[in-house]
């Protein structure tokens, strides 16, 4: 295997263990957004839970110094693929209300 095959399944596999934090935080934060519709929700979780990790990015890569805010921005894909993962949970769990259901 070469170098640029090992490096393309390192980031692989690198984003998909990026995403399950993100992914976590945005359950976390979704537990709050039960009003919205199950895109919604996903979506709005999985950018709170992109916020959280660009903070955390920018404030850890310091390293003493002003805070590093492009840092964050390595988390763009990991924040996709848990919105993603976030809307796949959210259309599982979604119980369409009956006046909905009725309109169409």
């Amino acid at each position: 295997m070469d170098n640029a095959t090992a490096g393309m399944i390192g980031t692989i596999v690198g984003l998909f263990f990026a995403a399950l934090p993100l992914y976590l935080i945005g359950l976390l934060i979704g537990f709050f957004l039960k009003k919205y519709d199950p895109e919604e929700r996903a979506m709005y979780a999985a950018i709170g839970a992109w916020f959280a990790a660009y903070f955390l990015a920018a404030w850890g890569f310091a390293n003493g110094g002003p805070m590093n805010w492009t840092a964050g921005l390595l988390y763009i894909p990991a924040a996709i693929l848990a919105f993603l993962l976030l809307k796949r949970h959210y259309f599982k769990m979604w119980q369409p209300d009956e006046d909905e259901a009725w309109e169409e």
